[in-house]
């Protein structure tokens, strides 16, 4: 073999290798940001699951405060922990960041019977709002059958 073949086989050989190490480490880099981006989507859907039942937390705090006639609960303030706790449910069924946790089986569907649970009470939490002491024992059973599902969806995101 020639001094010039066996440059020009060794050379492509170096060549080849260095195109090979080059696409290998643009490959793990890839995986590196996917894997990145997978994690915070995760993050950020668990994130909100835990702030859903934390806001059913909330309400029920704010419920109890008003059953126990504390002056510095009002209807308005029950009426704010009712939107908020409203507004978690979107974002978990619907959400871009809730995308990750969205393809754990049964979060959906556990997340969608709590939302509806939560549409359900809405004349409820007016009525107890306006005022309505007589409605109080019911929204409070109401209420506490959101338990489970919320803590469903929290155990299945986490």
């Amino acid at each position: 073999m020639s001094p010039r073949r066996r440059w020009i086989g060794l050379s492509a050989i170096y060549i080849l290798a260095a195109v090979f190490c080059l696409a290998a480490a643009m490959a793990v880099r890839y995986v590196i940001n996917e894997r990145e981006e997978y994690s915070r989507l995760y993050r950020t859907g668990s994130w909100m699951a835990v702030q859903a039942q934390t806001e059913y937390l909330r309400f029920n705090e704010t419920l109890q405060r008003i059953r126990l006639s504390d002056p510095d609960a009002t209807g308005a303030d029950l009426l704010e922990r009712y939107d908020i706790l409203w507004s978690r449910f979107p974002l978990i069924l619907e959400g871009e960041e809730a995308l990750s946790i969205r393809s754990i089986p049964g979060l959906v569907e556990s997340a969608t019977r709590a939302f509806e649970q939560i549409q359900g009470i809405e004349g409820l939490v007016q009525s107890v709002a306006g005022g309505d002491k007589s409605k109080i024992s019911e929204l409070h059973e109401a209420i506490r059958s959101l338990e489970e599902p919320l803590q469903q969806i929290v155990q299945l995101a986490v």
